[in-house]
């Protein structure tokens, strides 16, 4: 089984994703870059208010930070984190998916390796 689809609340994916986002923000491991991933690959997905909050939630993880930003062990999630809040501005203005469910394909792991390959 390489693919499975499943269904939920458009709700509870755009909590799903903030909730990842946070837990991301205060992490210095590979799970900053996954988080950032998910925010590329899921942004038109989101409702407006999600994308507001996830933009603020790395705008105020910058300001609390910028003084460690030449840091050698917060350098490079803080420029990532700078990168990622520089895409999400330059993303067009969409409007708001008002869908009530949302159908998202996940993919195995075995995939998402040979992808990376």
């Amino acid at each position: 089984m390489n693919e499975i689809k499943i269904s939920l609340s458009a709700y509870d994916f755009n909590e799903m994703l903030n909730y990842a986002v946070r837990y991301c923000l205060e992490r210095h491991s590979y799970a900053v870059w996954d988080g950032q991933q998910y925010i590329k690959k899921y942004w038109q997905l989101l409702d407006n208010k999600t994308k507001t909050i996830i933009a603020q939630d790395i705008q105020r993880h910058l300001d609390m930070y910028e003084d460690l930003q030449l840091d050698y062990y917060f350098k490079l999630d803080y420029e990532s984190w700078a990168n990622t809040l520089n895409w999400i501005q330059q993303q067009p203005t969409t409007p708001t998916n008002n869908k009530k469910s949302l159908e998202i394909p996940i993919i195995s792991q075995e995939k998402c390796n040979a992808k990376k390959s």
